[in-house]
């Protein structure tokens, strides 16, 4: 099912909007509808690691300054040696 919203924007953005339309080659509702759908998956993948990340920190899984350190030192290392 479809719904329609409205949004405000100021002059110069819709002109924008309906240039970078008219250049894709689609509506304007279609390309800000795909933005929208982008928008709140990245923000739900973002929100998702957020709580991975706090979870991680609350159940003590967490590295010192020195240790992610010398991890990134080994790699570099090991990316060398050929």
């Amino acid at each position: 099912m479809t719904v329609h919203v409205t949004i405000a924007v100021d002059e110069a953005a819709k002109a924008d909007l309906d240039a970078w339309a008219s250049d894709r080659g689609v509506p304007v509702d279609a390309m800000l509808a795909e933005a929208v759908s982008l928008y709140v998956a990245e923000e739900r993948e973002l929100q998702a690691a957020i709580a991975e990340g706090l979870a991680d920190i609350e159940a003590g899984r967490v590295l010192s300054h020195e240790q992610v350190v010398a991890q990134f030192a080994k790699r570099r290392v090991s990316r060398n040696v050929a």
